[in-house]
C-alpha cells in the first residue's frame, strides 16, 4: 500500500494538524518525484472571531515548536504575535512570585486561534489557523469547504461528504477532540479520554500585560491552574481543573484580584467577552491507524495540558513522513507512527507524576512554605542555580518533556533547596 503519482489524500480537519500534515506530505512527496492530489476538508472559517471561528486554545506556541515550524519553512509573520512572553507570575494566597525567562531559554508567544473575542467591536484579529492553513494551499493543497460526514472502510476508504461520495488513497483524520469523529464504528477508534477546561478573554485593563503571564492556583473548586494570558489588547482566561463548576470563569473573577505591573487592582465583574468549554485529551486513543486512515493530533495523543500545536506537529509529521516513505498500511503505521505517538503517551505518564505532586505542594500549607521558600531563596542566584524556577518554567511553557522535568525535580539539588526551604 504506497502512495502514486495522482494518490489522492484526504485530511479531515483544517487546524494545525492537517496544514501541518498537508505542509509535509507535499514537501516529502516533491522530494520522490511524486505529485500527490492533497485536499483539506474544513467547514469552518478561522476568520471569523469567538468559538465558531477558532480551536478553542490559549494559544501560546513555545519555541521548540517555532524551532519546528522554522525546520520545515514557516517564519510566524510579526502582525499574527499579540504578545511575546517573558515571565510568570505566580499568585499564592499572600505572595506572588515571578518567575522569568532566562537568557539562553527561547521566547514564548501568544497568537489568536480565530479572530478575536466573539463581543469586540474593534478590527478583528489576525487568525494563526487561518495563515497556517493558507500556507498549506499555497504548497499544493485544496481547501475544500464542506464538512465530511463519514468515512468508511475497504479496499480504498469511502468518504462521505455533504456534498458527495467518493473514494481515497489515504484519509487523515485531523478534527481534534472538539469535533465528531467521522469514522465509521468499523475501524474500531476510540477517542483519548478528556477532561473538559473554561476559557474565556476580557479587555486589557488600562496597563497592557504584555510579556507576563499570571498563574493562580485557588478557586474555583477543583481548579488545577487558571492563567491570565496577555492577547495585545485582551487577555485570555484559561482554567484547567477536574470537574470544574459551572460558571467557572465568573466565580475565578470573583475569587482573585487581577493583577497589573505587580500591583493588584480590584474588578468590578469585567465584561466577559467570549468563552468556551473545550475538552482537553488526557490519554491516548485506541485503533488511531489502519489501512490508509490515520488519526493525528489531540483526537490520537496530545502533550498533557501543555503545547499541544507542538504535539499536532509531531504527530502530523511522523504520518505524513510514514505515508510518502513507507506506505499507507496498518503494518507501516505500526511500524513507523505508532511509536512516536506511544513516546508521547509515555511521557505523559511522567506528567500525571509532576501534577500530582503540584497538588499535593499547592494543598499542605507545610510543603508549600518550603516550595515557596526555596524558590524565593533561588531569586538573586545564577542561572544554573535557579533549579525550582527552571522547573516551573519548563512546566508552564511545555519546552522540555516531562520526563525531563521528573527527574531534575527528583534531583540531589532540587530536594536539598526543598530541605533548605523547610529550615
Amino acid at each position: 500500500m504506497r502512495l502514486a503519482n495522482g494518490s489522492r489524500v484526504v485530511i479531515v480537519g483544517g487546524g494545525p494538524a492537517g496544514s501541518f500534515c498537508a505542509l509535509q506530505l507535499l514537501a516529502g512527496a516533491k522530494q520522490l518525484g511524486l505529485h500527490l492530489e492533497v485536499a483539506i476538508y474544513e467547514g469552518r472559517d478561522f476568520s471569523r472571531p469567538g468559538p465558531g471561528g477558532c480551536n478553542k486554545c490559549a494559544g501560546v506556541l513555545s519555541s521548540s515548536l517555532i524551532e519546528q515550524m522554522r525546520s520545515i519553512g514557516l517564519s510566524i509573520p510579526p502582525e499574527l504575535v499579540q504578545a511575546r512572553l517573558n515571565s510568570y507570575m505566580l499568585h499564592f494566597s499572600s505572595r506572588m512570585l515571578q518567575v522569568e525567562r532566562q537568557p539562553e531559554q527561547a521566547q514564548i508567544l501568544s497568537v489568536y486561534r480565530g479572530s478575536g473575542p466573539r463581543l469586540d467591536k474593534g478590527d478583528l484579529e489576525r487568525s494563526f489557523d487561518a495563515w497556517l492553513l493558507e500556507q498549506a494551499c499555497q504548497a499544493g493543497a485544496t481547501l475544500k469547504r464542506q464538512q465530511v460526514e463519514g468515512v468508511s472502510p475497504g479496499e480504498q476508504p469511502v468518504v462521505k461528504t455533504s456534498k458527495e461520495t467518493f473514494r481515497a488513497d489515504l484519509v487523515v483524520i485531523a478534527s481534534g477532540v472538539n469535533s465528531r469523529s467521522p469514522l465509521d464504528p468499523a475501524w474500531g477508534y476510540s477517542p483519548p479520554r478528556c477532561e473538559v477546561m473554561a476559557q474565556n478573554e476580557i479587555a486589557s485593563l488600562g496597563t497592557p500585560l504584555d510579556e507576563v503571564v499570571h498563574i493562580y492556583f485557588r478557586q474555583p473548586a477543583g481548579l488545577l491552574f487558571g492563567a491570565l494570558v496577555p492577547k495585545g489588547k485582551f487577555m485570555n482566561i484559561s482554567l484547567l481543573g477536574e470537574q470544574l463548576p459551572p460558571r467557572a470563569v465568573e466565580k475565578f473573577l470573583d475569587f482573585h484580584s487581577i493583577v497589573q505591573g505587580g500591583q493588584p487592582l480590584e474588578l468590578q465583574k469585567p465584561p466577559l467577552l467570549c468563552g468556551c468549554n473545550p475538552k482537553v485529551a488526557i490519554g491516548a486513543a485506541k485503533g488511531y491507524y489502519n489501512d490508509r486512515m490515520v488519526v493525528i493530533g489531540d483526537a490520537a495523543v496530545t502533550r498533557l495540558y501543555k503545547n499541544g500545536i507542538g504535539s499536532a506537529f509531531t504527530t502530523a509529521a511522523a504520518a505524513a513522513r510514514c505515508a510518502v516513505q513507507c506506505g499507507v498500511g496498518k503494518v507501516e503505521f505500526e511500524r513507523k507512527y505508532r511509536p512516536v505517538c506511544e513516546g508521547i503517551d509515555r511521557d505523559n505518564r511522567y506528567g500525571h507524576l509532576l501534577f500530582e505532586i503540584w497538588k499535593s505542594m499547592r494543598d499542605r500549607p507545610l510543603f508549600r512554605r518550603c516550595w515557596q521558600n526555596a524558590l524565593e531563596a533561588e531569586e538573586n542566584r545564577p542561572p544554573s542555580q535557579q533549579i525550582h524556577r527552571s522547573i516551573l518554567w519548563h512546566m508552564f511553557t511545555g519546552d522540555r518533556s516531562y520526563q525531563q522535568i521528573f527527574w531534575q525535580t527528583m534531583s540531589v539539588s532540587a530536594l536539598l533547596a526543598l530541605a533548605r526551604g523547610a529550615a
